[in-house]
């Protein structure tokens, strides 16, 4: 089996629209008030419609129609890699993107139960055992970056897996952290892998 049967990433966007996020999506902005990676989830899964510049090609009637379009988790893989979108702006104007620095709050574990399809892993497929409760992911890894679009700096956070302890790793430093010191605006990617 190759690894790529078994790891998925997925890219979490704040919003589709510049400046949106899950927190304005439900009214609820507040000033101080976290987004959560449950929050990035339910916007992934939301269903989005396409306007008339972006329409469906209709090949039974040969023709475009505005539709609906939803994102959805199939199967649920040994490890996950959320990627939080951190950038906003034009893709075709460099220098209107700017950096997107809510901080998205998340745990040390992750239950997908809800947002997945199809429960099996990959390689247990087409296996008929589904147990709808076991889809609980540990956070091992976090890739943090500081700094702009134009200019920045990558650390992470890694989990030990024989002392279940933290470090952070910046260059050529290695320090032990609090679990409760992981969860930054600087978080870009979530390394998960199912229990």
């Amino acid at each position: 089996m190759c690894i790529r049967d078994s790891i998925y990433t997925y890219k979490l966007n704040f919003g589709r629209q510049i400046g949106f996020t899950p927190k304005e999506l439900e009214g609820e902005a507040e000033d101080g008030a976290l987004s959560t990676i449950e929050d990035c989830l339910k916007l992934f899964e939301s269903k989005e419609k396409l306007e008339e510049d972006n329409m469906w090609y209709c090949s039974k009637c040969q023709d475009h129609k505005q539709a609906l379009k939803q994102m959805q988790i199939y199967k649920a893989p040994q490890t996950l890699i959320l990627h939080l979108k951190r950038f906003k702006g034009s893709e075709f104007d460099f220098n209107s993107k700017s950096k997107i620095k809510d901080k998205i709050s998340f745990g040390t574990e992750l239950n997908l139960a809800s947002h997945v399809v199809n429960h099996c892993l990959p390689q247990d497929w087409p296996s008929q055992t589904i147990v709808k409760d076991s889809l609980i992911y540990e956070l091992y890894g976090i890739v943090n970056h500081i700094g702009s679009l134009g200019f920045g700096h990558y650390t992470a956070y890694c989990k030990n897996p024989e002392t279940q302890e933290w470090y952070e790793f910046n260059d050529s430093h290695v320090d032990k952290v609090r679990v409760s010191q992981i969860c930054t605006e600087n978080a870009y990617l979530l390394f998960y892998r199912r229990k």
